[in-house]
């Protein structure tokens, strides 16, 4: 069982103010493919010890994700 709005939540979270969470998750924790793939692009800059916010990510997913920023904002809401 899973509950996209809490996914929003957590991924929201992870954006605003606690990225350290990051590594307490994984990829799987997530059931749509399009918050793995914002999952999976916080991981990613984490790791490479760059800015995790919601305008890095989304640049990050703007080839692989349209209108990418407006889902990574409508998760900092």
């Amino acid at each position: 069982m899973y509950n996209i709005d809490l996914e929003k939540s957590v991924l929201g979270c992870l954006l605003i103010d606690k990225v350290d969470y990051v590594v307490k998750l994984c990829e799987n924790d997530f059931h749509t493919s399009t918050n793995q793939l914002v999952y999976k692009a916080v991981r990613y800059l984490y790791d490479k010890k760059k800015e995790v916010d919601a305008v890095t990510v989304a640049d990050l997913l703007s080839k692989k994700l349209s209108n990418s920023l407006d889902y990574v904002v409508g998760l900092t809401e």
